[in-house]
């Protein structure tokens, strides 16, 4: 994949997951994600899912983000390629 497929990808999984998931969002709260999913460059989408929201460790950064998105087949290839789980604390 390329860095603007795979975060375009990313982009269609957010906006799925506020469509259909389990949540108690506002119609406001909701546009302003929809928004800020729309606007995020396509790094900030891709570091959004190899940075620990606990404690901003990366799971995968530099020349192998870039070899693990060039080897990445769909969204989700590339999380279990990227090992999305902290390892952090």
């Amino acid at each position: 994949m390329t860095q603007h497929d795979l975060a375009t990808a990313l982009r269609k999984r957010q906006r799925l997951f506020l469509r259909v998931g389990p949540h108690e969002f506002t119609n406001n709260e909701l546009q302003h994600m929809f928004r800020f999913i729309n606007e995020c460059s396509d790094e900030d989408m891709i570091d959004s899912y190899v940075t620990c929201a606990k404690c901003g460790a990366k799971s995968v950064a530099g020349p192998a983000l870039d070899a693990v998105i060039a080897a990445s087949k769909s969204d989700d290839h590339f999380l279990k390629l990227s090992g999305q789980h902290c390892m952090g604390n």
